[in-house]
């Protein structure tokens, strides 16, 4: 779709591999109890602490001295409030679990879904750029282009006349995708692989799962667009969505190589699967890498010259043999 001012253009978004994008927020084991029955977390009410509380509340404090309290395991002294905290009007909402959390949870982004009456999980435009800047600007650097010493002088590699209102991307605009049920997430361990192999740790999250579907609106700034390529004639092959595509396919398929050949640094003789993720980017799809993850080199250009040694790397386990990387993403136009 067209119009004299943009380009408009819908995408479905699939989710290859596991996603985590976090909202800045997480529920402790005081603050929700899990049900080994129906493997089911509840992120419990102000209105049911209060209550807790209330009846409680000596026994808080006296446990409180004692270090930690999981809320599950207090409520076992007192089943008439565990079962009440299941009830819906005293949780704000509930999630699955694929093996019981330990610690704090991470939540992932969310917005009100009218649909469906809930929080619903949603891909933020910005995070969809962020991935689409990163590519553009490891393309200029592989090109030649000498690598900046700082931030403020690589985003200039975007701009025409090195000023913000002339960065390339301006004519690029993403609409933040339609929030998806909240059944499509569960809470589950993140893997953190360390260089040291015996240094490993775990963070839970509530992971979005693979094969989700999400719709999202691209739009290109026609104006703009051909403001921009007057000045630079090589930016008219760039800012197209198959110009986008291309940057992104060799920017990402540089990023797996590097992964597959560095995962034994981490390993104890797992592997990382790459393997829908390479079947779709070779097909030639609109592949990106979106929230945790991406580690230093997916989420910076200085892949180009791997002037560091990461010392950290995180990944869900698949099964005992394998851990699934997380974030990729696949867009697919909608005609």
């Amino acid at each position: 779709m067209s119009s004299a001012l943009y380009t408009i253009k819908r995408f479905k978004i699939h989710t290859l591999t596991p996603v985590f994008i976090g909202s800045g927020e997480e529920f402790t084991p005081f603050t929700y109890i899990y049900d080994e029955e129906n493997k089911s977390v509840y992120y419990l009410k102000e209105e049911m602490f209060e209550e807790i509380y209330k009846r409680c509340g000596n026994e808080l404090l006296e446990q409180a001295k004692r270090g930690r309290i999981e809320m599950t395991e207090f409520l076992r002294q007192h089943n008439d409030l565990l079962s009440k905290s299941k009830q819906r009007e005293n949780y704000y909402y509930k999630l699955s679990y694929k093996e019981i959390p330990r610690d704090k949870i991470h939540t992932f982004i969310k917005q009100y879904n009218e649909k469906y009456n809930e929080p619903g999980p949603y891909i933020p435009g910005s995070e969809i750029k962020g991935a689409i800047r990163t590519a553009l600007l490891y393309s200029i650097l592989k090109s030649g282009e000498k690598l900046p010493s700082n931030e403020r002088e690589l985003e200039k590699l975007l701009r025409i006349n090195n000023t913000p209102q002339d960065d390339i991307l301006r004519c690029l605009i993403i609409r933040d995708t339609n929030p998806v049920k909240l059944d499509r997430l569960i809470v589950e361990p993140v893997t953190v692989l360390h260089r040291r192999k015996n240094k490993r740790f775990r963070i839970w999250c509530e992971i979005l799962q693979e094969n989700t579907e999400f719709e999202c609106e691209i739009l290109i700034d026609e104006k703009l667009r051909q403001k921009f390529t007057e000045r630079n004639k090589e930016l008219a092959e760039i800012l197209t969505f198959d110009g986008l595509k291309a940057k992104c396919k060799e920017f990402y398929k540089d990023l797996i190589d590097f992964e597959k050949q560095t995962f034994s640094e981490f390993s104890r003789g797992e592997v990382i699967d790459h393997g829908v993720v390479e079947e779709k980017l070779n097909e030639g799809k609109f592949m990106l890498r979106i929230g945790m993850g991406q580690g230093y080199y997916g989420l910076t250009v200085n892949l180009i010259n791997r002037n560091k040694d990461i010392e950290t790397k995180r990944a869900v386990r698949k099964d005992e043999r394998k851990y699934l990387p997380l974030g990729w993403i696949l867009l697919e136009e909608i005609r």
